[in-house]
């Protein structure tokens, strides 16, 4: 059920996602996230649920299958070094806040997605 709600979360997040805006970009969350995703990458953010060991919910397998997967291990960590998280902080308010944090991690996740060549043969390989 966890994983329903996070893909209709994601759908929602492409259809309201499809004309990106730098405030929009900013903005925390799921919706967020995926919004960085597809501005970073110009791929649907759930091709990388369920991608390589660590990406998506719930992963935390001990190996990598290749960079991209390296970038959702990063952002795991990133996330750990966080104790609370809001979904409506904005990343340009409060550098030293922890909502603040959480939204770069998610934008630096996105922007190391884009940096590397999404493999789909890694997609569902660590279930």
């Amino acid at each position: 059920m966890m994983k329903l709600a996070f893909l209709f979360v994601l759908t929602i997040a492409l259809v309201a996602g499809s004309e990106t805006t730098h405030s929009s970009l900013e903005s925390r969350g799921l919706l967020g996230f995926a919004q960085f995703i597809w501005h970073y990458t110009g791929r649907n953010p759930l091709d990388y649920n369920d991608y390589g060991c660590w990406c998506g919910i719930g992963r935390k397998d001990t190996k990598t299958v290749d960079a991209v997967d390296e970038c959702c291990k990063a952002h795991d960590a990133c996330y750990e070094n966080i104790f609370y998280l809001s979904v409506s902080s904005l990343c340009l308010n409060g550098v030293d806040t922890a909502e603040y944090k959480a939204c770069m991690c998610d934008k630096t996740a996105a922007q190391c997605f884009g940096a590397y060549t999404y493999n789909s043969s890694w997609k569902g390989v660590c279930r």
